[in-house]
């Protein structure tokens, strides 16, 4: 865990890296590496106020954006954990390595560009009714204003994470278990490899990434933006990891 604890006199805070409305910095008191960008307006009770004058059509029946930045939190784990195991018999052997990562999270400012340009498999059920969970702003009463879900939202409006207003929609957990390596090797037996006029031969098989779970909704909560520098947690078409498989012979002299 690493906060920070101060920062030089008159420096707030200091960008790491990332985007308007969604970037890690290095705020005093705060985790090093936090993410900082745009929510909505919630009142006492953590409720998003919801706006209720009809005179603003804009923001009617709409969350409504709070101008003040939000910490939504670091890309940095509680914790990480690895476990490898080998089991043999008669010169057959089979690793596997797991990987588990708990904690922190991941601006998926992918998935909000796509709600923008309408390509999200999420935007393909369009103009249909909706009542946003929260509170009228004006009256704190529960929310009740039906509106549609269209172009208007998800494009125009504060429905996508493509203009910098909605940062918080987009935020997710980067948690993961994934099968990071699996290994499987055969020691053939001495009597072939002297008819070989060699001392030992082992053939392997070795296939990595086969296997992951995570809540995050892009490609993979383990990839990074700006590579490995300070400013983790951005994802904004990043590349995914790759499947590799490779088959090896080693021959021993």
């Amino acid at each position: 865990e690493n906060t920070v604890e101060k920062l030089a006199p008159g420096v707030d805070n200091i960008f790491l890296g990332g985007f308007v409305g969604a970037s890690v910095r290095a705020v005093a008191g705060q985790p090093y590496g936090s993410i900082y960008g745009f929510g909505w307006q919630r009142d006492e009770q953590g409720r998003v106020k919801i706006g209720d004058d009809p005179e603003n059509e804009a923001e009617y029946g709409f969350p409504i954006v709070d101008r003040a930045e939000k910490n939504f939190g670091s890309a940095t784990p509680d914790w990480l954990f690895g476990f490898r195991n080998n089991l043999s018999y008669a010169g057959l052997t089979l690793s596997f390595l797991i990987d588990v990562k708990k904690g922190g999270v991941l601006w998926n400012g992918t998935k909000g560009a796509l709600y923008f340009f309408g390509t999200h498999k999420e935007t393909e059920n369009r103009n249909y009714k909706k009542v946003f969970e929260g509170v009228k702003a004006t009256s704190g009463a529960v929310n009740d204003i039906e509106v549609t879900i269209d172009q208007g939202w998800l494009a125009l409006g504060n429905g996508n994470g493509f203009f910098g207003n909605n940062t918080e929609d987009f935020i997710e957990d980067a948690g993961w278990v994934r099968l990071r390596e699996v290994s499987l090797s055969y020691n053939l037996p001495k009597d072939i490899s002297k008819m070989l006029f060699v001392s030992d031969i082992t053939v392997s098989f070795t296939a990595r990434n086969l296997w992951l779970s995570t809540d995050y909704t892009g490609i993979d909560p383990e990839t990074s933006l700006m590579g490995t520098v300070n400013a983790q947690g951005i994802d904004y078409f990043n590349m995914p990891n790759t499947r590799s498989y490779n088959f090896t012979v080693n021959l021993g002299f």
